[in-house]
């Protein structure tokens, strides 16, 4: 991605594959202030240097999931 950006890279990473591994991969191809969007759910623990997430980048984190609720009007 940092070679087909010239070295800026994605605006946004979305991740809806549930690996562990997309997590830190799309991390690193985020431009500063770049948005990460997690949408799918892990099945184990994921761990990351936050430094890149605050330090480094001062990234967008958004979570994001459809469940059978999405869309649907809260009642009472």
């Amino acid at each position: 991605m940092q070679k087909l950006t010239g070295g800026y890279g994605c605006d946004v990473y979305m991740e809806a594959t549930g690996h562990p591994a997309a997590v830190p991969q799309g991390l690193y191809m985020l431009r500063k202030a770049g948005v990460f969007v997690e949408y799918s759910v892990m099945r184990e623990p994921v761990t990351v240097d936050w430094t890149i997430i605050g330090d480094s980048k001062e990234l967008d984190i958004r979570g994001a999931h459809l469940g059978p609720t999405a869309g649907r009007p809260r009642s009472g």
